[in-house]
């Protein structure tokens, strides 16, 4: 299953733990897929002389993804970049993260979970 979220500016997702998920038959989700689709630079066309009409058009600033170890020392910080992917362990392994606030622009992502038998 894939599920899409977006965050405009001041949205954010706070620290939390991603859980396993048991889809019964014996298999159980082990890690989280995000890939992102929205951030880093846009590039414009060569003719394209328009300007940004709205917040969605704007460079995204902020909404990385920040992974928290022990004492809650920042040991990961990831910057959205258009069309990159993030997978991570969850369930029981899951480190402590989050989605910081977006400051400007919007941030897109799809997120799925990927289960073995």
């Amino acid at each position: 299953m894939l599920y899409s979220f977006r965050y405009k500016v001041g949205q954010r997702f706070g620290r939390h733990i991603d859980e396993s998920v048991d889809l019964g038959e014996g298999k159980r989700t082990h890690y989280t897929l995000l890939i992102y689709l929205s951030g880093g630079f846009k590039l414009k066309a060569k003719n394209d002389t328009s300007s940004p009409k709205d917040s969605s058009s704007e460079p995204l600033v902020g909404g990385e993804t920040v992974f928290y170890g022990s004492r809650n020392a920042v040991v990961a910080e990831v910057a959205p970049t258009e069309g990159m992917a993030l997978l991570h362990i969850h369930g029981d392994k899951c480190m402590l993260h989050e989605g910081r606030n977006v400051t400007k622009g919007v941030k897109y992502v799809v997120r799925s979970d990927v289960a073995f038998a």
